[in-house]
């Protein structure tokens, strides 16, 4: 569990380089904070396709394990979140 927290704590690190360098946005929603990247920056592209890249070469499992799909569906009356 320890493993856990310091890997999470190094990647907060990392995401908030990210912001500050101008990379990546963030903005609160209610209590949730949304992220994307940053369109105007010019490296963005690159960044994006490089990180596509990587994972397609993770193994099927750990792709199944991080990056599954929601297994209930939303609450009839809860509003979508737009992404603009």
């Amino acid at each position: 569990m320890a493993y856990l927290c310091q890997e999470t704590a190094k990647a907060d690190v990392r995401l908030r380089r990210l912001e500050a360098e101008g990379v990546r946005l963030s903005r609160r929603v209610g209590n949730v904070r949304l992220f994307s990247f940053n369109e105007r920056q010019a490296t963005v592209r690159h960044l994006q396709r490089l990180l596509e890249a990587e994972l397609e070469l993770l193994a099927e499992v750990i792709q199944e394990r991080f990056f599954r799909q929601r297994q209930r569906p939303r609450r009839s009356d809860k509003p979508l979140l737009s992404h603009a």
